[in-house]
């Protein structure tokens, strides 16, 4: 691709990239990691004219989502429990139309879009949400 001055590389985070939330202390991090090193990557060889994009899917209606709902703490749930799955398919679309616009980050819903433009700026307001809502569901219990 460096060579023919062209091409794209894209990696899959996740919107847990993006803020940290509770439940995910084991997956956050590794994600965090695959968004730093697309980021630094996408400096590098911006100057030969590839493309670098990172997709930061939500909760994707997978199989996989579906086998860990039985072991998230209920504190996890309540933080996602008002956001829809979205499917593969608007994922892989969300992919698509990155590389045709040559967009780093790839968010495939309106949510994870906000999420992405607003999360680095207002860090603490999300903290001060999640922990609202952390104590809520504790009270519940």
């Amino acid at each position: 691709m460096v060579e023919r001055g062209s091409g794209s590389v894209v990696g899959v985070s996740s919107a847990a990239g993006l803020i940290g939330v509770f439940g995910f202390t084991a997956y956050a991090p590794t994600k965090f990691a695959v968004r730093g090193l697309l980021e630094s990557l996408r400096g590098e060889l911006a100057p030969h004219a590839v493309h670098v994009g990172c997709v930061y899917p939500p909760d994707v209606d997978t199989p996989m989502l579906a086998d860990e709902e039985p072991f998230k703490p209920e504190e996890t749930k309540a933080i996602s429990g008002t956001i829809k799955p979205i499917t593969a398919d608007q994922v892989a679309r969300a992919i698509l139309r990155g590389i045709e616009r040559e967009t780093f980050s790839i968010a495939p819903d309106w949510r994870t879009r906000l999420l992405a433009r607003t999360a680095g700026l207002v860090p603490e307001a999300f903290a001060m949400g999640f922990d609202r809502t952390v104590r809520r569901a504790r009270a519940r219990r």
